[in-house]
């Protein structure tokens, strides 16, 4: 259920970071990969707590708390994914303008 939304995400937030050929440094690509995990949590364990409860206050800590649990494998891969596609998304940018 997670692996849908954070795809979803990191996909539109990768096309806000990049907007008019923006290529952004490091420490905001770690920046995108916190959000991608920050917004598919709240999207996905926010809802189902916040949505029609009677106690959103209770349910928000509550999400805070999934994120907590979550967090420590989810941001370091998050980290690694992001910055593993970052390499070989300008590797390949690098091979197709020395073959142009």
């Amino acid at each position: 259920m997670f692996a849908p939304v954070a795809g979803l995400v990191a996909g539109f937030l990768w096309l806000a970071f990049h907007h008019n050929g923006h290529r952004p440094g490091w420490l905001l690509y770690a920046l995108l990969a916190l959000l991608v995990v920050l917004i598919s949590h709240m999207l996905v364990f926010g809802g189902i707590g916040v949505w029609g409860s009677q106690d959103p206050l209770r349910d928000l800590v509550g999400v805070a708390l999934m994120f907590v649990i979550h967090g420590w494998l989810s941001v370091p891969v998050a980290f690694i994914g992001t910055a593993l596609f970052v390499i070989w998304n300008r590797r390949q940018a690098a091979a197709i303008q020395s073959a142009s």
